[in-house]
């Protein structure tokens, strides 16, 4: 099934929309190379923390290995919730930047869809992380008046 793709790009996005969206996502690719350069310095600071371990438990044995297992959780924690928003990213800047110069509004809707995920996942985060300090204040008004 053949499908024109000119006439709909040249229907709904102006030149002007065009090349800003194109800038857009030379930005959004470069935030999210740096993403994943992030998330591959958090890898390698966890590496090394568990390369490190040996000689952190002949200082303290018991507290060091809590504090390094906490720490472990946290890295890995935020490796895994760092990652899906950042892979979102980088696909919504390389389909809609494919899409646009080769007129392809099936990679141009792709890349929309990837930023509505990006988005709708950065949504329910922060909607969690909100909820966590509304127990933590909560929590701590109700120990403060027992």
């Amino acid at each position: 099934m053949y499908q024109d793709n000119t006439s709909i790009f040249e229907n709904i996005l102006s030149e002007n929309s065009k090349a800003h969206l194109l800038e857009t996502t030379r930005w959004t690719k470069f935030l999210a190379i740096m993403g994943f350069i992030f998330i591959g310095l958090m890898l390698l600071g966890l590496i090394s923390v568990l390369f490190s371990q040996s000689n952190v438990f002949n200082i303290a044995p018991g507290m060091a290995q809590m504090g390094i297992l906490w720490m472990m959780i946290f890295f890995v924690l935020l490796i895994g919730l760092y990652i899906y928003p950042i892979l979102m990213l980088y696909k919504f800047s390389t389909n809609i930047k494919s899409g646009l110069l080769t007129n392809n509004t099936t990679l141009v809707e792709t890349g929309l869809r990837c930023q509505k995920n990006m988005f709708k996942y950065l949504g329910v985060v922060t909607i969690f992380t909100l909820a966590m300090y509304v127990l933590m204040i909560a929590a701590i008004a109700f120990q403060s008046i027992v």
